[in-house]
């Protein structure tokens, strides 16, 4: 269950529903379909581009992470606490037995983790 985040709420296009509360995916793509038929009614064009974000920050390195928030207006003390969160973390891989060797993480965020 991913919890209702009020900062991001005043961030995000009321079409983004993916890991928000009161929000779903038929919610959003019938809200498109009625506009792409009324938009098609009124002889426009019609185009959509569909991205999977889910595993977004996986590549992002963790200063980035934090510019990101900054920008878009978290408090200096929000961005602290978020860069203690992600630094100075360690990670390791176990495949059929093999342990990796234990690495620093320099981007993305914890795995299992609800960033």
């Amino acid at each position: 269950m991913y919890h209702q985040c009020p900062f991001l709420e005043n961030i995000l296009d009321p079409r983004m529903a993916a890991n928000r509360k009161m929000y779903s995916c038929q919610q959003v793509l019938l809200k498109l379909v009625e506009d792409w038929k009324q938009a098609l009614e009124n002889n426009k064009y019609v185009a959509a581009m569909f991205m999977d974000l889910n595993q977004t920050f996986d590549c992002l390195p963790h200063q980035l992470i934090i510019a990101k928030l900054k920008a878009y207006g978290m408090k200096k003390e929000g961005c602290v606490f978020s860069w203690s969160y992600l630094s100075k973390r360690r990670q390791m891989v176990k495949l059929s037995g093999c342990m990796s060797e234990c690495l620093e993480m320099l981007k993305g965020v914890p795995h299992g983790s609800i960033l």
